[in-house]
């Protein structure tokens, strides 16, 4: 069995050798070797056989075509990802892949001698290596990172940390305090399309984390002129709901790699002013929350069970493990209702997993 390295859709395939169980036949008139029926059928596969090549090419001929990596270093950026090590490009990786095959020794070279060359002038600036260290963590290009590092307010972070009552709450509205230096355009680049505005972002993470349904942060989307007027159980793309929709589909899981990427720089910010040893659990759980939409442990544990956003809130807050509502689950298995509680098809789902 032939195995691959490398990263789907760049370095996904492998070269390998076949050797057949027995020797091929020599055919005179054919001046060529002939295989077996049974390894011809094989290798007539589509499956079996395709045609080699590699994203690593374009990387690696794109690096070494530089007239000056400074000018754009997001070229860089995958071979600072993928091949670095101890400050440099370590070219046996580089020379270990398919891509390796066709594009020949010169083009790596050059390829090699000019990120490292960024990399050792990099070295010296002290912003830079954060800038590089973040890159490499998140696997972001250069250009983002530097924006990142540029406006993280270092001091309100260390104040933060300082106040071991802060809460998930907090942690949270220092995430949006940093993401309101960044700008609709930033938004619009690296989230989702949908946030013009600092406004409609941060809107829609304080609704999402704090409960609210998809209609009411359609209602939210609406009111700041974003989709049509949302209408329960009419269903149309230009609507404030399918606007919604998309952004939890393709936009939630940028905030929440944002949010790492924070986390990072925490880390390092921590690191550096041997500040408290460890980061605050309500810290850590901050992507986790903006990624299920609750606010604290307690709630989370319901979320993990399947209990939807409001509920797990709701519950997180009077319970302290899905476990000790076990009471409620036996009321509700007696009368199939919950007092004050509306027990729709998904509720039911979590309650009978925790019950059984």
């Amino acid at each position: 069995m032939l195995g691959r390295a490398g990263r789907p859709g760049l370095g996904f395939q492998s070269i390998g050798i076949i050797v057949p169980q027995y020797p091929a036949l020599y055919d005179q008139e054919k001046n060529t070797y002939l295989l077996d029926e049974e390894y011809r059928d094989f290798l007539e596969r589509i499956d079996a056989v395709v045609p080699l090549s590699s994203g690593l090419i374009n990387v690696i001929e794109t690096v070494a075509s530089l007239t000056d990596p400074n000018e754009d270093p997001d070229k860089l950026t995958f071979l600072l990802h993928a091949a670095v090590k101890d400050g440099l490009v370590n070219e046996d990786i580089i020379n270990k892949t398919v891509a390796s095959y066709f594009v020949g020794s010169e083009p790596i070279n050059y390829a090699i001698q000019k990120c490292n060359l960024w990399l050792e002038n990099a070295s010296k600036d002290t912003k830079m290596q954060k800038v590089i260290g973040l890159a490499q963590k998140s696997a972001i290009p250069l250009s983002l990172a530097k924006i990142l590092v540029e406006t993280f307010d270092e001091d309100q972070t260390s104040m933060l940390l300082a106040l071991r009552s802060a809460t998930t709450e907090d942690w949270i509205r220092w995430f949006l305090n940093n993401l309101k230096k960044l700008g609709g355009e930033f938004y619009k680049t690296y989230i989702h399309s949908v946030f013009t505005n600092c406004d409609l972002l941060v809107g829609f993470i304080s609704s999402w984390t704090s409960g609210k349904s998809i209609l009411e942060i359609a209602q939210l989307f609406y009111s700041l002129e974003v989709g049509k007027e949302p209408v329960p159980g009419k269903r149309s793309n230009q609507s404030a709901i399918a606007k919604v929709i998309h952004v939890l589909n393709d936009g939630k899981r940028n905030i929440v790699h944002l949010a790492n990427c924070y986390l990072y720089l925490v880390e390092e910010l921590n690191s550096s002013r041997e500040l408290e040893s460890e980061l605050p659990n309500e810290l850590l759980m901050l992507s986790t929350c903006l990624n299920l939409g609750v606010l604290d442990f307690e709630a989370i544990k319901f979320r993990k069970k399947g209990f939807p956003r409001e509920l797990s809130i709701k519950f997180g807050e009077i319970f302290s493990s899905p476990y000790d509502v076990k009471n409620l689950i036996f009321m509700w298995s007696m009368t199939n209702e919950i007092e004050g509680i509306q027990v729709s098809e998904r509720l039911r789902t979590a309650l009978i997993s925790i019950n059984s």
